[in-house]
């Protein structure tokens, strides 16, 4: 899982925060949609330069969304499409704000967006030296993360909550990115199984048909063959079932992982574990 600080708008966050928006699209001057090691589900920090949230000349980060979806097209159509969420109240503010980035000041006849989910804000800026990692001075845009920073600023927030959101899932929202994060750094750690090319295609089936009756699962960063629910504390992890895979393997790789998500993941969550029958059923997975 990658993550990464993006240099960002302090005005244009403040009107997202107001409007108490889960939900942004966080344009660039960019035509280009896609980055290198970065994609749905991957967490992007706001790295803000402005005064007030510096401190000794380092920019401060005041909040973070994660991944939905990656998109581009015209100016006007993204006004057309998101309108205020893009951060600023009416069309004529986008324009210009877009012509004070690009290096020329002149409006670009394409422009790409990330549609950031759950954003959260945090009512005080952390830096990330506090998590042991220097920015460089020269930045211009944005860095990634290294692999241990998102976890430290997920609980740095967690003593910095916007004040707004203490009664709006702010604590629910902080955990369940630790425990997601946990997971994608986890199965950096841990292998996935190698099967043949028809029971892999067999394994991805199944998950497919269960995923059309329940939308509230997805598969695993990178994988096709394991997916994952996260409701509150309880994270579970599917395995699919097939009469030519042998459950064993499937406990050994359910041991392997929990070992390794409870080490990235610091309190007490439910880790649960449960076999995706062909039918789609789940059995649990007692360890």
């Amino acid at each position: 899982m990658a993550s990464i600080a993006y240099i960002t708008d302090g005005h244009m966050l403040e009107l997202h925060r107001l409007d108490r928006r889960r939900t942004i699209n966080f344009w660039r001057p960019s035509a280009s949609v896609n980055f290198r090691d970065f994609g749905k589900g991957d967490l992007l920090f706001f790295l803000v330069k402005d005064k007030a949230y510096t401190y000794r000349g380092e920019k401060g980060i005041i909040g973070y969304g994660r991944a939905a979806s990656f998109h581009s097209g015209s100016v006007d159509t993204m006004w057309k499409n998101y309108g205020v969420a893009n951060g600023y109240e009416t069309k004529d503010a986008f324009k210009k704000a877009l012509c004070r980035v690009t290096r020329d000041h002149s409006l670009p006849e394409k422009i790409s967006g990330i549609i950031l989910e759950d954003v959260i804000f945090f009512q005080m800026p952390i830096y990330l030296s506090e998590a042991g990692m220097k920015i460089r001075s020269n930045t211009e845009s944005y860095l990634y993360l290294e692999e241990d920073v998102p976890l430290k600023l997920l609980e740095f927030g967690r003593d910095r909550q916007d004040l707004w959101s203490e009664t709006d899932g702010f604590q629910k929202h902080i955990d369940e990115e630790q425990l997601r994060y946990s997971l994608y750094s986890a199965l950096s750690t841990v292998t996935e199984p190698e099967f043949p090319e028809s029971t892999r295609r067999t394994l991805h089936r199944c998950c497919n048909n269960y995923l059309r009756n329940h939308p509230e699962a997805s598969f695993v960063q990178k994988s096709t063959i394991e997916l994952y629910t996260l409701e509150e504390d309880r994270l579970q992890i599917l395995f699919p079932r097939s009469r030519k895979v042998d459950d064993r393997l499937w406990y050994g790789q359910a041991l392997l992982l929990k070992k390794e998500i409870e080490k990235h993941f610091p309190y007490e969550a439910k880790i649960t574990f449960s076999f995706l029958n062909e039918d789609g059923t789940l059995t649990e997975c007692e360890l």
